[in-house]
């Protein structure tokens, strides 16, 4: 099984939850071993605000420039407030659903493929051995299959 991003990982946490502070968030994934640090750790922060709401921060996402936003000074007073998921997060995680479950319905597909290859080979073999064995033209069979493969070599 591969290793699920940060991001995810925050998403599916956020799940069947009344919202999430990023304090609680950061301890999650502290427990899980995916904490963010250095320089990743004020764009993951950012990230979070930019797709988890918290009421008192309206001001923020509605200012032209942004730059509050990226001022982490900002953003550190909320963080121990309840947030909930925006609606674009919601459906950007609701898409990387839908693309998990198209990859596993492609994966079953192609094995389903493969078998059904498999089994039409076996058929196809079977009844060629019993129309060879029905005619008692084991001998002819042999000898044109040999000299179909002599004469290609």
């Amino acid at each position: 099984m591969t290793e699920k991003n940060i991001y995810i990982l925050t998403f599916e946490y956020s799940q069947d939850k009344d919202g999430i502070s990023y304090t609680d968030l950061l301890s999650y994934l502290d427990s899980i071993k995916q904490k963010p640090s250095g320089q990743f750790e004020h764009y993951f922060h950012i990230w979070f605000y930019k797709n988890f709401w918290v009421k008192d921060m309206t001001h923020l996402l509605h200012n032209s420039t942004n730059s509050m936003m990226e001022d982490i000074s900002n953003l550190i007073q909320y963080d121990n407030k309840k947030a909930i998921m925006t609606g674009d997060a919601y459906f950007e995680y609701q898409e990387y659903q839908t693309l998990l479950q198209t990859r596993k319905d492609a994966k079953y597909a192609r094995t389903v493929a493969i078998i059904a290859i498999i089994i039409s080979i076996v058929i196809g073999l079977i009844q060629i051995g019993i129309q060879v064995f029905q005619n008692n033209s084991i001998p002819t069979f042999i000898n044109k299959f040999y000299k179909c493969v002599c004469q290609h070599t």
